[in-house]
Order: structure tokens, then sequence, then C-alpha cells
């Protein structure tokens, strides 16, 4: 799967809304981490400290099983080469929902 961090996400829109090499341009936007989603739990869970009963199922037919975005164009003509690595993006993102528990809120 292809997961990318929200804060690349927003940086590339509004470099799109204000950069004159993306007018009139659609591009791909994504990562070069290629994490399945049973890394992506593995890690989750490391990452709270927790254990938790995953329970997986047989793949669907048609199912994705790799998607990778072509970023060749986002690279050349937006100059986006390098985005947050997953591991660090899940910090972040575990951060921030911390500070989103009410207990949490001031």
């Amino acid at each position: 799967m292809n997961f990318v961090y929200v804060r690349d996400v927003a940086r590339i829109i509004v470099q799109c809304l204000t950069d004159r090499n993306a007018l009139d341009e659609v591009f791909n936007v994504g990562s070069k981490d290629d994490v399945t989603v049973e890394e992506a739990v593995k890690r989750l869970v490391s990452l709270f400290d927790t254990s938790i009963k995953v329970e997986t199922e047989p793949m669907r037919t048609g199912e994705t099983i790799h998607f990778r975005p072509n970023l060749h164009k986002m690279e050349q003509k937006l100059g986006c080469k390098s985005m947050t690595p997953f591991d660090e993006g899940l910090q972040e993102t575990m951060k921030w929902y911390q500070t989103q528990r009410p207990d949490n809120r001031s």
C-alpha cells in the first residue's frame, strides 16, 4: 500500500496552487515507501505499546495487492522528491491523536 503523511499532501496542494509549473496539470501524490497493511498494523501495535488480536481474511477477487503511483511528473515539475518516511509520519500522527483525546485537552 502507499501511505502518505497528510502534511506532505497539504504541502503539495499548496505548491500546486502557487507554482506556475503546476498550472493546468494533474499530479499523482504518493510515497516511495511500500508498506503492507500487515506491516502497518504491526508498527501501530508497537508504537502504541499494546497487543491486539489481528484477524486476517483471504484476499477478495480483484483486490489490489500493490499500489505504487507514478511520481515522476510530481518530482520533475514540482521538485518533490522526499516525503515523510512512514514510521515518522506514524509517530507524528500518534502525537497529534494523543493531543485530541478529551483527557489531554486544555
